[in-house]
């Protein structure tokens, strides 16, 4: 299997899942529960990224058993997956690479590497605290595997850019990182839209 239908595989494979399941989750809140408002990454002067605050949610008291362990599993693997995306966002420079020569997107790899891997680590340190409900285990092994595949195809990255003899070598590194990183938030996408977040 190729990388490419592979990562298409990975997507596939988590929006079934999330649709299998998602009966149950939409509940989690309550049916009359509001929705509560989100972090928003905002890219603001220099090329920083930041968040509005999320307020901590409240569980629907009437949950009991699993579903209610699906509710927490979703509050804390969606905080998780804003925080990374915060993270990883704000490591970005606001120089056009295109204008770079070789040596100084060298250099803007070197910056931007520190905050990016700290940001996956990060979010798979997260997951490996957080025990996942039997009904989200087979989705929260995805996003283990994601967050895996994004670290790796960064250390990829990480090698071609210090070995690179022109500018064209790194573009074409970009690639797979970017899959991996679409990837990753596409996933954080589709937990919000079946109702996993708060």
């Amino acid at each position: 299997m190729t990388r490419t239908r592979f990562w298409k595989h990975c997507a596939w494979s988590l929006a079934l899942l999330i649709t299998l399941i998602v009966g149950t989750a939409a509940g989690c809140r309550g049916e009359d529960a509001p929705d509560a408002p989100t972090a928003t990454p905002t890219v603001s002067e220099g090329g920083l990224t930041t968040t509005t605050p999320t307020p901590t949610p409240t569980l629907d008291p009437g949950l009991q058993g699993e579903d209610r362990e699906v509710a927490i599993w979703g509050q804390s693997v969606c905080e998780l997956a804003r925080t990374f995306a915060v993270d990883f966002l704000a490591s970005g420079d606001p120089r056009n690479p295109q204008e770079l020569s070789l040596e100084e997107r060298k250099e803007r790899a070197d910056s931007i590497f520190p905050a990016q891997f700290a940001a996956v680590d990060a979010a798979l340190d997260g997951l490996g605290v957080i025990a996942p409900p039997e009904r989200t285990a087979a989705l929260h092994d995805l996003l283990r595997q994601t967050y895996e595949g994004l670290r790796e195809a960064l250390r990829d990255q990480e090698v071609i850019i210090e070995a690179a003899d022109d500018t064209e070598e790194i573009a074409f590194s970009n690639m797979t990182v970017n899959e991996w990183i679409s990837l990753a938030f596409r996933q954080a996408e589709l937990l919000q839209n079946a109702g996993y977040c708060p």
